[in-house]
């Protein structure tokens, strides 16, 4: 009896977890996990070209500035790929990042990257969610969400989008200055001249199209008014037909 008396005891007293938090400290570590923060979300139009070490660099630079503010813990890194054929490849963890090949002809027409960190900022008792998503769509063909995972989709034309879902403004504030430093890097500068013409070809195609049938009409008049007061081929029909017939094809 004695026996059974000590295993059950155990059995009851098994799978507890002693956690090092007054009442007051745990409400507040909760709150700081599922209450809802506040968001920064910018929007870096433009062409860009980013491979597997960019994405790495990346990588590395956020975690150097997060973990040098304040202590801080990343609890999950997440990486999803959108291809051309409509297959997403997610890869949970920095790791599967680094070793990640793809060996299928597929072309990628968007990356969606996000960071979930656990900060304690130094005037916090507890640690507290803070979340970085980025986003690099090269083209607007298709569903594609502006950030992974999100319920509300918001779509953008191509170049990086990111969003900050902080609890302290300033530190918030911070990283939003860092990332906009270095996603700017990778935006490829156009040139403003062909941007115009990439941005108004219907307005300069009218323009051009004016301009040539204004030139042919200019020279049409100034060659017939030079041959009607020559009088050389001022009786001569089958003349007048091709010259004109000249100037209506060029027309």
């Amino acid at each position: 009896m004695e026996h059974n008396k000590h295993e059950t005891q155990s059995i009851k007293t098994s799978g507890q977890v002693a956690l090092p938090f007054n009442n007051e400290q745990f409400k507040d570590f909760i709150v700081s996990l599922l209450g809802k923060p506040q968001t920064i979300s910018k929007h870096l139009e433009g062409t860009f070209e980013i491979n597997k070490e960019n994405i790495i660099t990346l990588f590395e630079v956020i975690n150097q500035r997060i973990y040098q503010q304040n202590d801080s813990k990343l609890i999950q890194f997440r990486a999803s790929i959108y291809y051309n054929d409509n297959t997403t490849v997610t890869l949970n963890g920095f790791e599967h990042l680094v070793h990640f090949n793809e060996k299928l002809p597929l072309v990628s027409r968007a990356v969606h990257l996000t960071w979930q960190y656990l900060v304690k900022f130094r005037d916090k008792d507890t640690f507290e969610k803070q979340e970085i998503s980025i986003s690099f769509i090269t083209d607007n063909n298709g569903s594609i969400p502006s950030f992974d995972g999100e319920v509300h989709h918001r779509y953008f034309n191509s170049g990086i989008n990111f969003r900050i879902s902080h609890t302290a403004r300033t530190w918030g504030a911070d990283i939003e200055a860092m990332l906009t430093k270095n996603l700017q890097t990778m935006i490829q500068k156009e040139n403003k001249f062909l941007d115009f013409f990439k941005f108004n070809n219907e307005r300069v195609g009218h323009l051009i199209s004016a301009f040539l049938i204004s030139t042919t009409l200019i020279i049409s008049l100034i060659n017939t008014s030079t041959i009607i007061k020559s009088g050389e081929y001022s009786n001569n029909p089958t003349y007048w037909i091709h010259h004109y017939g000249n100037y209506f094809f060029l027309f």
